[in-house]
Formats: structure tokens, sequence, C-alpha cells
């Protein structure tokens, strides 16, 4: 109806947009660690932690300008730390007065970034600060003489030297030589021993002195030995090598039936000759043999002679020791068996027959039960006799323990009794009628313990 009202009344002022921006900003605060420090080269410095804290949104970054040598500055962004740290290396000297400079927004923004300095100062090492701990090497000549001479490709006596180390560290040896080093010579360090050994070699000849030089991988301690070693042409003289032969058992002459084992005789070879021995016997009787083990130099001559063996065998055994072109390298033994012929009284008008049985429970001894010539035979290996022309019978049962005859007792299967069957059984019988006296054995060919004699008269 338009009959009442109220008025009210104020004003807005709008103004032009301000083009001036505010700026984001930041800073870099010590956290720990020294502003100013002095370290020797070669010494970790103590490391100084900053904190960066900016409201800007760009990436910050960071950057380091003057730290010595060996020491850096690593900043993490997620925490804002900055870490200076490290260990100046053997070039640094003097101050370095570093700054480290963080930018909180792109480079055009300069006012959007902050500056913090320190210094580091490196002072030169000194010869107490490189020794924690003092310590010594020493050593003394153990075995070789100082000094030597010796014909070209002669070896030389090794020179030993034993070291002793108070240092923690590796112990390493080595060698100089003047005027110039011999080949063939050189040095090895084994559980603190060096030795100096080797053949010269070449045509170099002369006298070589020589240091050897004991240290600590550190090099703060060392040992100096010295020597020398000579050496001359080598004779053109040859020298000829040589040899002999000796009689170490068994009897230089002896007399035996034919068909009877003869005592073994034993040599042995000596020589001082770098060729291949080689050794033969000449005029042994039949079904005597020689045996050289090269080995050892042991000559074996055993046996028994056949039935046609007779009379006396004046035998030699020659040994060569080089060459046969070489004469003088060799040496000869000689000795004599005689056979003599078997009389009708060696055997027995009225021939028997024995039955021996043979067991074993151990590797010991066989255990035999039976008869012979003197009647019972019982127990472990005992003597069995009898007589040229008699039948004996050896029932074996002993499983792992071949059992033979033989001329000569010992393990293996040589100086068998021949044309014998089942000789070396373990589960059988062996029938034996000797013709000729003399002394024979049953033997395990396995274990030398197990065996007997038997005595054929």
């Amino acid at each position: 109806a338009g009959t009442a009202s109220a008025t009210f009344s104020g004003s807005l002022t709008v103004s032009v947009a301000s083009t001036t921006l505010v700026p984001c900003s930041g800073s870099i605060t010590l956290t720990s660690g020294p502003t100013t420090q002095t370290v020797s080269a070669s010494t970790a410095i103590t490391s100084v932690n900053y904190l960066v804290s900016t409201n800007c949104t760009d990436t910050t970054t960071v950057s380091a300008t003057n730290l010595p040598p060996g020491v850096t500055m690593n900043y993490t962004s997620s925490s804002g730390g900055i870490t200076v740290s490290g260990t100046p290396s053997g070039a640094a000297t003097g101050t370095y007065n570093y700054s480290i400079l963080a930018m909180f927004a792109p480079t055009s923004d300069a006012t959007a970034s902050a500056t913090i300095s320190g210094a580091i100062s490196i002072v030169a090492t000194t010869s107490s600060s490189t020794t924690a701990s003092s310590c010594t090497i020493s050593g003394t000549r153990s075995s070789g003489p100082q000094s030597q001479t010796v014909s070209m490709s002669t070896a030389i006596t090794n020179i030993e030297y034993t070291l002793t180390n108070t240092c923690s560290d590796t112990l390493n040896a080595a060698i100089s030589w003047t005027p110039s080093t011999p080949n063939g010579v050189s040095i090895n360090l084994i559980n603190n021993v060096a030795t100096i050994s080797g053949t010269p070699t070449g045509t170099a000849t002369g006298t070589y002195n020589y240091t050897l030089t004991a240290s600590n991988t550190a090099g703060t301690a060392s040992a100096t030995f010295s020597g020398s070693l000579t050496v001359s042409v080598a004779s053109t003289t040859l020298v000829p090598c040589s040899g002999s032969i000796t009689l170490t058992s068994g009897p230089t002459t002896q007399t035996v039936s034919a068909s009877t084992a003869i005592t073994s005789v034993n040599y042995l070879v000596s020589t001082n000759c770098t060729d291949t021995t080689t050794v033969s016997a000449t005029n042994l009787p039949p079904g005597v043999t020689m045996n050289y083990t090269s080995s050892s130099g042991g000559i074996t001559v055993s046996g028994t002679p056949s039935g046609a063996a007779t009379g006396t065998y004046n035998y030699s055994i020659l040994a060569m020791f080089a060459p046969t072109s070489d004469a003088t390298a060799s040496a000869t033994i000689s000795g004599a068996i005689s056979i003599v012929a078997t009389t009708s009284s060696s055997t027995t008008a009225s021939s028997s027959i024995f039955s021996i049985d043979v067991t074993a429970t151990s590797s010991s001894d066989y255990t035999l039960s039976g008869t012979d010539r003197n009647g019972s035979v019982s127990g472990n290996d005992p003597t069995i006799t009898i007589a040229s022309g008699d039948t004996i019978n050896f029932n074996v049962s002993a499983a792992g323990h071949p059992f033979y005859l033989k001329t000569v007792a010992g393990t293996g299967t040589g100086d068998t009794i021949s044309d014998l069957d089942n000789n070396g059984t373990t589960n059988n019988t062996i029938s034996w009628t000797p013709t000729a006296n003399g002394t024979f054995y049953y033997q395990c060919s396995l274990h030398g313990g197990m065996v007997g004699t038997i005595t054929v008269q």
C-alpha cells in the first residue's frame, strides 16, 4: 500500500589489483657439529649437520663449494637435513672456507635462497701421528752360508732367514741383486722363514750380491740382510759316477741237494748315478733266480735247484749304473751254490700217507689236526715232518686264507711248489708227494703270520 518505508546508505571502493609479488623464503641452520674444525690429513672430520626450512613449494636444491678433497656434502630432501662429512685426502692442506647454498625457487628468484658457511683446516701429518703403535721386524740367518760359490747349473745351498715380526699387518720379503739377478735363483717366504734357493742357469757368471728386505705392508718397520753368491763356469771335466753291491744277508757260498730250496741271499745296490741301473746275473743253477727291486736297490737270489742241477755254480751279479759305454760305472759281486746228488739214504724204503685238516679262525695262524712221521700234529702253525716219497694230504677249509705249499716263506703267490693241484685253495685238498729232502713251507698268501714249516727228511 506504500504507506511505510526505511532507507540505509554506505559505500564500496574497488581498486586495481597489486602487481607486487610477496616472495617465499627459507633458511639453513646448524644443528650439530663445529662451524670450524682442524684435523690432520687422512683423519676423518667431525660431521657437521644443518637443517633446511622453507615455505616455498618449488624443489629445493643444495650445493657446496670449497670443501677439502675427500670431504662431501649430502642433502636429504625428505627431511631437509644436510651433512658435511668425510676424510681429507693426503693431498689436502690449509684452511678450506666452505659455503653451502640452498635455492628454494628457480634461480631467477634471487630472494628465495639461503647460505651458510664453515671452515675446515688441514694440518700436515707428523711422524708421531702416523705411528699409532710402533712395531719391529728382526731376524737371523738360520741355515745356509752367507756367501757361497757354485758352478753353473748346480743347485745352491738353501739360505734361510727366520724373521720375527711384532707388527699386526702382513710381513713381506723381497730380494734385490747387484749387478743383476742370477737366473734360476728366487726367494720364498713361508711361515716367517725367507728361503733363497734355486739352480743358476744361463751363461752369466761372477759374483752376485744380494740384499733381502723384510717389511710390513704399512712400511713402518723393516730389516735387511745381505750376502753373496758366486757362480763359476761349469767344469768340463766329467766325473764318472759310481756304485756298489754289498751282501746284506744269506751265505756267500752254500751247498744243497737238488730240489731243495737254497737259503735266500740278499744284496743291496748303492749308487750316485742318475741313469737307470740295470742288474743281471750269470751262471745261477737251474731253478734259482735273481730279482732286483729298483725302488729299494735290493737284489735277492732264491729258488729251488731243479733235479737236473749238479755241481758247483759260481755265479756273478753285474750292476750297470750308467750306459754300457761308461765302463767305470758298474759293480760286480759273486757267490757259489753247490748242488749235491740225492743219495738213496735220503729216501724211505717204506712210504706213508698222512692226512691233515687245515682250518683258520683268524688272520694270525692256521690250525692243523692230523698225523705225520712223528705222530700227532695239532695246534697253531705246527711243524710237519715227513720223508721223501711220503704222500701228505692237506684238507683245507679256511675261507679267506689261501693255503699254499712253498719253497720260500712269504706272502704272495711266488716260490710255490710246482705241479700241485689246488695249491692256494681255501676249500679243497692239496696232495703232495715230495721227491727230495729239504725245508718247505705252508703259507697264507695274504697274511704273513699264517706260516708253518714242512721238513722232508
